[in-house]
């Protein structure tokens, strides 16, 4: 599995703390933002995807909780050379001013948490999603009976929801948005039983079916981190009859 995840608690950091890590353009932006929270959660989340590029050597199946001593082990001029470029799709990694065509990104953030997925295999989504008591009219809006009757708690539907953020931010569904997930539906082979009994920090590796996808999706699992369920999705690469790797124009939610 060619995937990378980390999470970082943004409270281990004051205000402004990382700002130095931050690319020339990327601090031009920070500056722009009006809100704290925004602000904090914009660094964090781009830091968090410079210290995987850098330090993606390490064993991809252990969802890193990084910390300030594990940003600290690269200068802050090592990750200024980084940016996290983003346009009219997923978010870019640039290093050196050279797009890395070959790395896929997906940043999401949550309940204080910034999350990052980079991957060498395919494109990648991931989300993560607070464990919540909801009102009954929401699951049987958002979920197939499939999904109802496979979830058995607040937790399983959780992942399911996760899961089709991560399938929207990869791309895998054609003009999927975050107002059609009722439409997309999230088939996974395990048992809700055996997710819940996974509550370490370990990726747990996920065989996932989504009927409405456009490509085959290569790998999926999710870690339980605190009361957040985070999960990853990355899709196979395609090719068409050209032989040119193929692509779906489906990035429509802008949620990182």
């Amino acid at each position: 599995m060619s995937v990378a995840v980390a999470h970082m608690a943004l409270g281990a950091w004051p205000e402004g703390a990382l700002v130095p890590y931050l690319a020339p353009s990327e601090q031009a932006r920070f500056s722009s933002l009006s809100n704290t929270r925004r602000r904090h959660e914009y660094a964090g989340a781009r830091v968090l995807a410079k210290y995987l590029f850098l330090n993606r050597s390490r064993d991809a199946m252990t969802v890193r909780d990084v910390g300030p001593d594990d940003i600290t082990l690269f200068s802050t001029s090592t990750f200024r050379e980084i940016e996290v470029a983003r346009g009219d799709g997923p978010p870019q990694l640039i290093w050196r001013d050279a797009p890395q065509r070959n790395i896929h990104l997906s940043l999401a953030h949550g309940s204080g948490y910034v999350a990052a997925a980079i991957s060498a295999q395919g494109p990648v989504g991931l989300d993560v999603m607070d464990i919540a008591v909801r009102a009954p009219s929401f699951y049987r809006k958002q979920f197939s009976p499939r999904e109802q009757a496979w979830a058995n708690d607040h937790a399983s539907y959780a992942l399911l929801w996760a899961l089709k953020e991560s399938v929207v931010k990869a791309g895998a569904v054609p003009d999927a948005t975050l107002w059609g997930f009722d439409e997309i539906e999230i088939l996974v082979e395990q048992s809700a039983g055996d997710v819940a009994r996974h509550h370490s920090h370990t990726l747990l590796p996920l065989t996932v079916r989504v009927p409405r996808a456009a490509r085959a999706i290569a790998d999926a699992g999710f870690a339980r981190v605190r009361n957040l369920l985070l999960s990853f999705v990355t899709l196979e690469t395609v090719r068409d009859a050209a032989g040119i790797s193929g692509g779906v124009n489906a990035w429509q939610h802008r949620h990182e």
